[in-house]
């Protein structure tokens, strides 16, 4: 592994992608989403069990529902070859309301092609958990 640190290119390419992330998904297409994860990705999903490998993420993502999503990079470290990114996102409803936002943590490595995936992924909720009955 290199001692490198990121320079403002590397840094502006994970913001770059994650609007573009966005926007697929805003626009119908989740591909792009799950095209970041290698193919072994470990998936932290909030009250749920991890999932491991992009054919199980892309059930998960199928089923999701059918919202806006939003992401803001808030933070980028690590060396060109494996980075870390802390970001937060959101999800808004059809009709304008907010589903859910929160905050995540993805680990990239480069593959095999200098390709940034996602080898670890943990998202989860800022929103309270709802009062049982």
């Amino acid at each position: 592994m290199s001692d490198q640190t990121l320079t403002q290119p590397t840094t502006a390419y994970f913001t770059d992608l994650y609007n573009h992330i966005a926007d697929s998904w805003n626009q119908g297409d989740r591909g792009p989403y799950v095209q970041t994860m290698a193919a072994n990705c470990v998936y932290m999903v909030p009250n749920g069990d991890t999932l491991i490998g992009t054919d199980a993420i892309q059930e998960f993502v199928n089923v999701f529902p059918d919202v806006t999503s939003a992401y803001e990079v808030v933070n980028v470290w690590g060396t060109p070859e494996v980075t870390n990114l802390h970001g937060k996102w959101s999800a808004v409803n059809p009709d304008g309301s907010l589903l859910d936002k929160g905050k995540f943590i993805a680990i990239f490595s480069k593959d095999s092609q200098g390709t940034y995936k996602i080898t670890h992924a943990i998202w989860n909720s800022d929103l309270p958990l709802p009062q049982s009955k």
